[in-house]
C-alpha cells in the first residue's frame, strides 16, 4: 500500500513539470532522498539531475509530510534565479534566492520558504548564517577544475546544525578520485548512495595533437576555418578566465586582421588583372 501510494504522488507530483516518468538515475536520487540517505549523483548536463529534489517538496506533502524543506548551494546565480523561478509555478511551492531582495531576507530568516537557493559564500561564510538558513536537505554543484571554491570546502559544517539532513551533491564532471574528497569535505555517509553515467558519447571524440606552447600556433586554425565559414560547432575548454580571455581576445583581433588582409590581397588581384587587360589592349 505504501508503495502504491508512493508511486501516485510521483505520477502527479510529474505533471506539475510535464514529464511522464523518470529516469532510472532519477529514480534512485529521489528514492535516495526520501529515505533520508546521502547520495553522490555523477550525470551528464541537461540530464534532468536537479528533477529529483525539484519534486521532494510536494512529494512528502501527497504523502502526509509537510515539514520537509531544500538549500540548493551553488555558485551560479542564474541557475539560482532560473530554479526559482520554475518552483514558483508549482503550486503551493514557496521557492527563495539570496539577496533578491531585503523582504526576502527577512522571509528566509523567519523560515518561510520551502526551497532556498544561496552561495557557498553566504550558507557558510556568512556569520549570520547559522540562524538564516533552517533546512534539511543540501545540494552541492561542482563547479571549478579543483572541484572546490573556498567556501565549498565548509559547506560540511552545515551538518553539524543539521546532524539529521541527507545532502545530495550534484555534478556533471566529477571523477571518482574528486568523489572521494566529496565525500570527505561534506561528511557524506560513507556508505553513501552513488549514482554515475559515463560522458562517453558516439559522437564525441577526443584528439590530441602536440603544438608549440603559444596561442597563436595553437589557434591559427580556428581563426582560419571562422574566416572560412567552415568550422562546425566547436567547443574550447580552458582552465582558467585569464586563458579564455587571452584566447578570446586573440581571435578576435587575428579575424580583423585575416579579413583586411584578405581584402587587400583581392583589391590587389583586381589591380593586377585590370592592368593586364589593360596591357592586352593595349598591344593589340
Amino acid at each position: 500500500m505504501a508503495e502504491q501510494k508512493l508511486e501516485q504522488a510521483i505520477g502527479k507530483v510529474l505533471l506539475n513539470f510535464n514529464i511522464d516518468t523518470l529516469k532510472l538515475e532519477q529514480r534512485k536520487m529521489l528514492d535516495a532522498l526520501l529515505s533520508s540517505k546521502d547520495c553522490i549523483g555523477v550525470l551528464p548536463t541537461g540530464y534532468g539531475k536537479s528533477l529529483p529534489y525539484q519534486m521532494l517538496v510536494s512529494i512528502k506533502r501527497e504523502l502526509g509530510i509537510d515539514d520537509a524543506k531544500v538549500v540548493v548551494c551553488s555558485p551560479l546565480v542564474a541557475l539560482m534565479q532560473d530554479q526559482t523561478q520554475r518552483l514558483r509555478n508549482i503550486p503551493g511551492i514557496k521557492a527563495e534566492y539570496t539577496g533578491s531582495s531585503a523582504a526576502v531576507n527577512e522571509n528566509i530568516l523567519m523560515g518561510h520558504f520551502d526551497y532556498l537557493f544561496s552561495s557557498p559564500e553566504i550558507l557558510v561564510g556568512d556569520k549570520t548564517g547559522e540562524k538564516n538558513y533552517n533546512v534539511s536537505r543540501g545540494e552541492k554543484e561542482d563547479e571549478s577544475k579543483q572541484a572546490f571554491r573556498k567556501w565549498f570546502s565548509y559547506i560540511g559544517e552545515l551538518r553539524s546544525l543539521f546532524p539529521d539532513a541527507s545532502i545530495l551533491a550534484l555534478s556533471a564532471t566529477c571523477t571518482k578520485q574528486i568523489s572521494k574528497r566529496v565525500l570527505k569535505v561534506l561528511q557524506l555517509d560513507p556508505n553513501a548512495v552513488e549514482i554515475r553515467i559515463s560522458p562517453n558519447k558516439p559522437n564525441i571524440k577526443l584528439v590530441v595533437n602536440k603544438i608549440l606552447n603559444t596561442v597563436e600556433m595553437a589557434m591559427c586554425w580556428l581563426v582560419d576555418g571562422l574566416c572560412d565559414k567552415a568550422l562546425p560547432k566547436t567547443m574550447i575548454y580552458c582552465t582558467s578566465i585569464k586563458d579564455a580571455a587571452n584566447i578570446y581576445a586573440y581571435i578576435s583581433t587575428e579575424i580583423q586582421i585575416v579579413k583586411k588582409s584578405r581584402c587587400s590581397i583581392l583589391k590587389l588581384r583586381l589591380t593586377v588583372k585590370k592592368n593586364n587587360e589593360m596591357f592586352r589592349r593595349s598591344i593589340q
